[in-house]
């Protein structure tokens, strides 16, 4: 059935069966208790097996040939007028098997005699029809909430690859630059040199190591971050106002990697650190409460690219996307347009 789709990974097919199994099983054990329970000391045991076996039987085949025949083929197609008309020349043999075997076990017993009264028919009627209306609803309602998981699995496949190119990545324009200023500093022999290569290693290391897990320390995503301004500054020592605060207690907070990365990188792509007669750079991390972590990114903004610098770019959505999957309902995305400056402040509850 919807298992073979090639949209649904192996995952959700096994969560898919377990719910599966566990509601079919609760289901014909109501069944079974509520459709023998009351014949329990006034008929033979024996006689209460077999009719059981011949009701459940008829209704099992009326439940999943419905489930797994008629609707799919033709309901789910929009054949409905096609799915009733079949789904009564279905039951008809059914109830007929019912009609002629059920009063066959149950003779000699005190209960046979309702068999030829009209009561039966009524029964027997209304019962089966109670049998494909719910699984034409258990059909449709499971579908409905495949069809939502995969969805899911899709969407969340999709982060994953955007987020697995963004890990194996570092900016090329940042690169260049770094290996540009390298080369200058290794040319004056000076003395910076050893340690910004250090740096640009423990970048490299970061994304080759660090930033393939599912989580990391804080701690860690901070030292990138150090790390990364540090080397952006190679091209700007004259600027001062360039600082990154960060609460002293985030030992053992674990996040997902290259979360904040992406605005550290738009306070350099926009700030205009060497045009603006007064730029800056102004990051904080901090802890609100016990349980809300708490990142703003403040940067000075020149009015002539102030158009450039909107919510919405590709770095931005895709953090977004990022957030929604890996901290549904728990983190919220705030940006500030001023005049002259540009903040956005990440709130995420861990």
């Amino acid at each position: 059935m919807l298992i073979c789709s090639s949209g649904i990974s192996r995952n959700l097919v096994t969560q898919i069966l377990k719910v599966r199994f566990l509601l079919h099983g609760l289901f014909w054990l109501v069944f079974t208790y509520l459709s023998s329970s009351f014949l329990v000391g006034l008929v033979p045991f024996g006689q209460i097996v077999q009719r059981l076996l011949v009701v459940f039987s008829a209704n099992a085949l009326l439940v999943y040939g419905n489930m797994f025949g008629l609707v799919p083929a033709l309901f789910q197609k929009g054949k409905y007028g096609l799915y009733l008309l079949s789904a009564l020349l279905f039951s008809l043999p059914v109830l007929a098997f019912r009609w002629w075997l059920e009063p066959l076990v149950m003779s000699g017993t005190r209960f046979a005699q309702i068999f030829p009264t009209q009561t039966y028919p009524i029964i027997l009627v209304s019962s089966s029809l109670a049998m494909l209306v719910f699984s034409l609803g258990y059909r449709l309602a499971e579908d409905y909430f495949i069809s939502v998981g995969e969805r899911n699995e899709l969407e969340k496949s999709r982060l994953e690859a955007e987020t697995n190119f963004l890990r194996a990545q570092i900016n090329p324009h940042f690169l260049f630059n770094t290996l540009n200023n390298l080369y200058a500093l290794t040319l004056m022999k000076s003395d910076k040199a050893p340690d910004a290569i250090l740096k640009l290693s423990h970048l490299m290391r970061f994304m080759l190591y660090d930033a393939e897990q599912k989580e990391i320390l804080l701690t860690k995503e901070v030292q990138y971050i150090r790390d990364f301004i540090d080397l952006e500054l190679l091209r700007f020592e004259e600027i001062k106002d360039v600082r990154f605060d960060v609460d002293a207690d985030l030992e053992s907070i674990r996040v997902a990697p290259l979360l904040l990365i992406p605005l550290v990188e738009n306070c350099f792509k926009y700030s205009n650190l060497l045009t603006d007669s007064q730029p800056f750079i102004h990051l904080s991390l901090l802890k609100n409460g016990e349980r809300m972590l708490v990142f703003k990114a403040r940067n000075s903004l020149d009015s002539k690219r102030k158009e450039e610098h909107q919510p919405g770019g590709i770095g931005l959505n895709n953090l977004n996307q990022r957030l929604s999957l890996l901290y549904p309902l728990r983190h919220t995305l705030d940006i500030d347009t001023q005049v002259n400056s540009f903040t956005i402040t990440l709130s995420i509850q861990i």
